[in-house]
Protein backbone atom coordinates (compact mmCIF):
# COMPACT_ATOMS: atom_id res chain seq x y z
CA UNK A 1 0.00 0.00 0.00
CA UNK A 2 1.19 3.57 -1.11
CA UNK A 3 1.74 6.30 1.99
CA UNK A 4 0.18 9.22 1.07
CA UNK A 5 1.52 12.10 3.57
CA UNK A 6 -1.11 14.42 4.51
CA UNK A 7 -0.72 17.99 6.19
CA UNK A 8 -3.87 17.66 9.38
CA UNK A 9 -4.82 20.82 11.15
CA UNK A 10 -6.53 20.20 14.52
CA UNK A 11 -7.81 22.42 17.34
CA UNK A 12 -7.65 21.43 21.04
CA UNK A 13 -9.09 23.66 23.38
CA UNK A 14 -6.06 23.89 26.46
CA UNK A 15 -9.21 23.49 28.85
CA UNK A 16 -9.17 19.72 27.73
CA UNK A 17 -7.06 20.05 30.72
CA UNK A 18 -9.79 21.15 33.32
CA UNK A 19 -11.47 17.81 32.70
CA UNK A 20 -12.09 15.92 36.10
CA UNK A 21 -10.00 12.47 34.95
CA UNK A 22 -7.18 14.91 33.96
CA UNK A 23 -7.03 17.65 36.49
CA UNK A 24 -7.33 14.29 38.73
CA UNK A 25 -3.89 13.18 37.40
CA UNK A 26 -2.53 16.88 36.33
CA UNK A 27 -2.43 18.08 40.40
CA UNK A 28 -0.36 15.14 42.34
CA UNK A 29 1.88 14.96 39.05
CA UNK A 30 3.23 18.74 39.39
CA UNK A 31 2.83 18.06 43.17
CA UNK A 32 5.38 15.48 43.10
CA UNK A 33 7.98 17.15 40.64
CA UNK A 34 7.80 20.97 42.27
CA UNK A 35 11.20 20.23 43.87
CA UNK A 36 12.72 19.93 40.30
CA UNK A 37 10.45 22.70 39.46
CA UNK A 38 11.62 25.30 41.93
CA UNK A 39 15.49 23.68 41.15
CA UNK A 40 15.20 24.11 37.17
CA UNK A 41 13.67 27.89 37.97
CA UNK A 42 16.74 28.58 40.40
CA UNK A 43 19.19 27.57 37.72
CA UNK A 44 17.75 29.85 35.18
CA UNK A 45 16.87 32.73 37.64
CA UNK A 46 20.71 33.08 38.67
CA UNK A 47 21.87 32.24 35.19
CA UNK A 48 19.49 35.95 33.84
CA UNK A 49 19.92 37.25 36.71
CA UNK A 50 23.56 37.70 36.46
CA UNK A 51 23.02 39.01 33.11
CA UNK A 52 20.76 41.76 33.75
CA UNK A 53 19.16 42.76 37.62
CA UNK A 54 15.75 43.91 35.72
CA UNK A 55 15.16 40.10 35.79
CA UNK A 56 14.43 40.11 39.44
CA UNK A 57 10.96 40.43 38.99
CA UNK A 58 10.16 37.30 37.17
CA UNK A 59 8.73 35.36 40.33
CA UNK A 60 8.93 31.59 40.70
CA UNK A 61 4.60 32.04 40.40
CA UNK A 62 3.98 33.89 37.34
CA UNK A 63 6.92 30.87 36.05
CA UNK A 64 4.76 28.17 37.04
CA UNK A 65 1.51 29.52 36.00
CA UNK A 66 3.28 30.11 32.05
CA UNK A 67 5.15 27.09 32.24
CA UNK A 68 2.17 24.96 33.28
CA UNK A 69 0.19 26.09 29.84
CA UNK A 70 3.70 25.22 28.01
CA UNK A 71 4.25 21.67 29.26
CA UNK A 72 0.02 21.37 28.29
CA UNK A 73 1.23 22.40 24.97
CA UNK A 74 4.20 19.95 24.52
CA UNK A 75 1.81 17.29 25.64
CA UNK A 76 -0.79 18.41 22.69
CA UNK A 77 2.00 18.32 20.02
CA UNK A 78 2.35 14.57 21.07
CA UNK A 79 -1.03 14.14 21.27
CA UNK A 80 -1.39 15.04 17.66
CA UNK A 81 1.30 12.67 16.75
CA UNK A 82 -0.25 9.96 18.70
CA UNK A 83 -3.83 10.23 17.63
CA UNK A 84 -2.92 10.41 13.77
CA UNK A 85 -0.14 8.05 14.20
CA UNK A 86 -0.24 4.27 13.26
CA UNK A 87 -1.10 2.83 16.66
CA UNK A 88 -4.80 3.92 16.49
CA UNK A 89 -5.26 5.38 19.75
CA UNK A 90 -7.76 8.03 18.54
CA UNK A 91 -9.55 8.77 22.11
CA UNK A 92 -7.43 12.65 23.18
CA UNK A 93 -8.17 12.54 26.61
CA UNK A 94 -6.88 8.39 27.11
CA UNK A 95 -3.91 9.56 25.36
CA UNK A 96 -3.67 12.96 27.91
CA UNK A 97 -3.63 10.44 30.24
CA UNK A 98 -1.50 7.98 28.75
CA UNK A 99 1.52 11.10 28.19
CA UNK A 100 1.03 12.55 31.92
CA UNK A 101 4.47 11.34 33.46
CA UNK A 102 7.13 11.82 35.56
CA UNK A 103 9.40 10.96 32.72
CA UNK A 104 7.45 13.79 30.17
CA UNK A 105 7.37 16.16 32.69
CA UNK A 106 10.60 16.28 33.79
CA UNK A 107 11.59 16.33 29.80
CA UNK A 108 9.14 19.80 29.70
CA UNK A 109 11.22 20.79 32.87
CA UNK A 110 14.42 20.60 31.74
CA UNK A 111 13.79 21.23 27.51
CA UNK A 112 11.75 23.97 25.81
CA UNK A 113 8.90 24.23 27.39
CA UNK A 114 10.54 25.90 30.69
CA UNK A 115 12.78 28.42 28.65
CA UNK A 116 9.26 29.12 26.70
CA UNK A 117 7.93 30.53 29.79
CA UNK A 118 10.80 32.30 30.61
CA UNK A 119 11.36 33.12 27.56
CA UNK A 120 7.66 34.93 27.29
CA UNK A 121 8.16 36.78 31.28
CA UNK A 122 11.25 38.33 29.42
CA UNK A 123 9.59 38.97 26.53
CA UNK A 124 6.69 40.92 28.68
CA UNK A 125 9.03 43.03 30.83
CA UNK A 126 8.91 46.79 29.76
CA UNK A 127 11.84 47.81 27.89
CA UNK A 128 12.76 51.44 28.84
CA UNK A 129 15.48 51.76 26.00
CA UNK A 130 16.46 49.97 22.82
CA UNK A 131 19.57 48.58 25.47
CA UNK A 132 16.72 46.43 27.12
CA UNK A 133 15.10 45.10 24.04
CA UNK A 134 18.71 43.95 22.74
CA UNK A 135 19.44 43.02 25.67
CA UNK A 136 16.29 40.89 26.50
CA UNK A 137 16.76 39.10 22.48
CA UNK A 138 20.45 38.49 23.69
CA UNK A 139 19.29 36.75 27.13
CA UNK A 140 17.28 34.47 25.41
CA UNK A 141 19.34 33.23 22.82
CA UNK A 142 22.03 32.62 26.05
CA UNK A 143 19.16 30.82 27.54
CA UNK A 144 18.80 28.25 24.71
CA UNK A 145 22.69 28.20 24.04
CA UNK A 146 23.35 27.19 27.60
CA UNK A 147 20.29 25.05 28.43
CA UNK A 148 19.18 23.70 24.66
CA UNK A 149 22.72 23.33 23.48
CA UNK A 150 21.80 24.99 20.58
CA UNK A 151 24.02 27.48 18.49
CA UNK A 152 23.88 30.74 18.24
CA UNK A 153 22.88 31.67 15.19
CA UNK A 154 25.32 34.48 13.48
Amino acid sequence: MEKVLVRIEAEVPITIFELPQVKEKVKPLFTKMESEIKARYDEIKTFIKDRKQRYESISYDEVSKVFRIYFYKFILNDIVKVTFSDSNKFDVVDNILELLTEEKLKDAILGAPMLCAFKKLIAELPNDDVFDAITDGGTMIALEKEFLGREVPY
